[in-house]
């Protein structure tokens, strides 16, 4: 009997002591399961990086090649255009620059002949004024002296304003200065030449406002 006991005390001391000498088969899977994962859980995350590398060293390698840049056809067409451009430039440049000195010159006719109307108005009274001078009598001196003085004053208004009387009587006929009233035969003077004046011309600035009426000479017999 004490060996029975010996025994099972021995038998039950090794299934007690079963337990504590190292983890039994159901816990070795349960540790071994969580290593596999972390196993391929690292593997998977090594593809996944190594794919965008991988991506983008393929992209690389199919790169196209680079532009040769222009060729000499190219540039010397490019470089006409260029001339032709800098030609049209300088023809519209000049071509404005034309138009605004021709503006400033029409300006300045129209300034300075603004008064053409009203002189050519007082022409007449300077004619008046001359035509009752010519016929004054030695009598009504007071009178003509009056005259004279109005037409003194008549005449410097006209020449501070830029106007001047046309030279008619003694001078060579100007069809751009004269308008011959008649021909008058002349052995004295040469032939076209200006032998009285019927009314004065006058010019502004150079501009004929009224041509002088004048009469012209021929040759005797002609």
């Amino acid at each position: 009997m004490a060996g029975n006991e010996e025994n099972n005390t021995a038998n039950g001391g090794s299934q007690d002591e079963s337990p504590r000498n190292g983890p039994t088969a159901e816990q070795g899977a349960k540790e071994t399961a969580p290593a596999q994962d972390t196993v391929q859980d690292t593997a998977q995350a090594t593809q996944e990086e190594g794919a965008p590398n991988g991506a983008q060293e393929a992209g690389q390698g199919a790169a196209p090649a680079q532009d040769a840049g222009p060729t000499a056809a190219e540039l010397e067409q490019a470089l006409n255009v260029a001339k032709i451009n800098y030609e049209r430039y300088l023809r519209a440049e000049a071509e404005l620059e034309n138009f605004k000195k021709r503006m400033r010159r029409e300006q300045e006719e129209t300034l300075k002949f603004a008064l053409s109307p009203l002189l050519k108005d007082l022409f007449g009274i300077v004619d008046n004024l001359e035509r009752a001078l010519e016929h004054a009598n030695d009598e009504s001196g007071s009178l003509a002296e009056g005259i004279e003085m109005v037409n003194k004053q008549l005449q410097d208004i006209l020449t501070n304003h830029g106007v001047r009387r046309i030279e008619a009587k003694g001078q060579a006929f100007d069809p751009n200065l004269h308008d011959a009233m008649s021909m008058v035969e002349s052995q004295e003077m040469e032939e076209n030449m200006v032998v009285d004046e019927f009314q004065a011309g006058y010019e502004l600035h150079g501009r004929v406002l009224r041509p002088a009426r004048v009469s012209v000479s021929k040759k005797a017999g002609g």
